[in-house]
Order: structure tokens, then C-alpha cells, then sequence
């Protein structure tokens, strides 16, 4: 009980608000080396702090418009990637 009341407290209300309301739909803002750290983050809502695996059906209430898919991807080291590709293309 106290894990799911968790999940309504820090995701529920504040993904409510953040629907547009012209779309019905959530869109957040990804900010390109957004954290001190240099990575990816997010805002409006922050969509990759979304629990993943204790949570798992949390996930479920997000749904593609008809005829689209939502897709959850790990870019794992996007950043690095990125850099290389540039460097490649310059050199």
C-alpha cells in the first residue's frame, strides 16, 4: 500500500497537470547535457525517472495514438556515441 501511495505522490498529480491541454497528451522537454554531469535530462515532466522494474504496470499508463507505438530504449552512453560520431565525421 505504502509503495503504491509513493508512486500516486510522486508521479500522479504532477503528471495530471502536465498534460496538454489542446493534445490530451504528455510532451517533455529533453535537455541536451541538461545535468552537471554532462548527460541527458528531462523536464516538464521528467519521463525517465518513470519507475521501470519494481513498478513494471506502472509503465502501462502510457498509451501511443492509434496507429503508433511507445517504445521505452536505453541509450546507453548516447553521449559518448554522439562525440564519437562528430569527431568521425570531422576527421
Amino acid at each position: 500500500m505504502r509503495a503504491l501511495q509513493k508512486l500516486i505522490d510522486a508521479f500522479g498529480d504532477s503528471l495530471i497537470d502536465a498534460v496538454n491541454p489542446v493534445t490530451g497528451r504528455l510532451h517533455t522537454n529533453f535537455i541536451i547535457a541538461g545535468a552537471s554531469t554532462g548527460r541527458f535530462s528531462a523536464r516538464g515532466p521528467n519521463l525517465q525517472q518513470m519507475p521501470k522494474r519494481r513498478e513494471a504496470g506502472f509503465r502501462k499508463i502510457f498509451a501511443a495514438p492509434k496507429g503508433q507505438l511507445v517504445m521505452a530504449l536505453d541509450y546507453s552512453q548516447i553521449e559518448l556515441r554522439a562525440v564519437a560520431e562528430l569527431i568521425s565525421d570531422r576527421f
